[in-house]
């Protein structure tokens, strides 16, 4: 008699505890998920639309106007909470290898250089996001448009 009523208090008990938990952890993944579907729609998927436009964004992104590169440069730059490490460990070279290429449009031959290191760079920020953005997809169970990109165009020889 003492166990069955001893029962009567610890199951409520536990099964509130475990009401609690299983909560705690759906509301958890549930905010994992909504945080991933911004940080996709909000900078991964336009910023793959930019280089669908641009298609073949390999041939030497340098020789792109400073139009174009300057659309890219800022979508980077205003979004780069939104990235993930492989592609923000990249951020400060870009930045620089972007203003070196600058500095050589405008006269400066101590960049000499530059072009090539920004192409360099370009790329291999360009395929760090597609590689984020290809885990982003599959994690929110989207159609794979960053591989899509990756296969379609032969970069390879830019990343290290």
């Amino acid at each position: 008699m003492i166990v069955i009523s001893w029962l009567n208090y610890v199951i409520p008990v536990l099964s509130i505890f475990i009401t609690y938990f299983l909560g705690t952890l759906n509301s958890k993944n549930n905010l994992k998920k909504d945080v991933n579907l911004q940080r996709y729609e909000t900078f991964y998927v336009p910023y793959m639309s930019k280089l669908l436009a641009a298609y073949n964004f390999t041939d030497d992104p340098h020789k792109s106007p400073f139009e174009v590169r300057g659309v890219y440069f800022d979508m980077i730059m205003n979004n780069m909470h939104l990235l993930d490490s492989s592609s923000s460990k990249l951020i400060p070279s870009y930045y620089k290898r972007f203003l070196d290429l600058l500095e050589f449009e405008n006269g400066n031959d101590d960049f000499q250089f530059a072009q090539k290191r920004y192409d360099e760079i370009f790329i291999e920020i360009s395929t760090a996001i597609l590689k984020e953005a290809e885990e982003l997809s599959k994690s929110l169970n989207y159609p794979n448009l960053a591989k899509t990109i990756l296969t379609s165009v032969d970069h390879r020889t830019y990343v290290r």
